[in-house]
């Protein structure tokens, strides 16, 4: 999550906002879609972990690899720490979490040098300005970025609106998405998902890979 976006709204939540959160999104096509393709890999990033919701099902679900996870919030990766927390030290896979912004330049490099396979964020990249500044970041830290965006159109222009949280939430337009990644070389696959305890927002998992960009991304 980006801080100078609106990092405050997110920083002051308390846990129970974030069981909420989790509520609203369980079972959901995205996440189901998200938690599938995240628990396949070896070496994953979560941008926006939050309190570890996410990771803590992959771990259900009989995740085995290495995790990373970031968030500006410190009262919800206190939890997430709990949860990804292994007894015994160093015998198992490297995991753990960092209080900060992912698109800040010493964040970047301790993810650069992770060495993921994936970076991956639910309902994080709809709270950004324009959604090309954190893939392309992420996409310096692994070869595909997923990414669940909650607010889609197929409005010729991206539209948004501050909220009385205090937060900023994008409409984002898949069509002008595909054309602005297509002009920065970068590929992508988009499908719909539609969740029913959210029946006026139409989602989307979007998947960014670096195969046609490694010149720019890795500059």
């Amino acid at each position: 999550m980006s801080e100078n976006q609106f990092g405050q709204t997110w920083r002051d939540q308390k846990a129970d906002f974030w069981d909420w959160m989790w509520e609203k999104h369980r079972g959901s096509a995205m996440t189901e879609a998200l938690l599938e393709l995240a628990s396949s890999r070896d070496r994953v990033i979560e941008i926006g972990c939050g309190a570890g919701h996410i990771v803590g099902e992959m771990l259900k679900r009989g995740f085995e690899g290495a995790y990373l996870g970031f968030d500006i919030s410190e009262r919800a990766l206190e939890r997430a720490g709990e949860i990804i927390h292994q007894p015994g030290g160093h015998d198992g896979p490297s995991r753990g979490v960092i209080c900060g912004d992912f698109l800040l330049e010493d964040q970047l490099v301790v993810a650069r040098n992770f060495g993921a396979d994936l970076v991956f964020a639910r309902g994080v990249l709809q709270h950004q300005s324009h959604w090309a500044p954190m893939v392309l970041a992420a996409l310096r830290c692994a070869p595909m970025v997923a990414m669940g965006i909650g607010y889609t159109s197929i409005a010729p222009r991206h539209g948004g609106g501050w909220k009385k949280a205090g937060h900023y939430d994008v409409v984002v337009s898949l069509p002008l998405l595909e054309y602005e990644a297509a002009a920065m070389g970068v590929e992508v696959d988009i499908t719909l998902m539609p969740n029913p305890k959210r029946p006026k927002h139409q989602e989307a998992l979007v998947i960014f890979r670096r195969d046609l960009v490694e010149t720019l991304v890795q500059a």
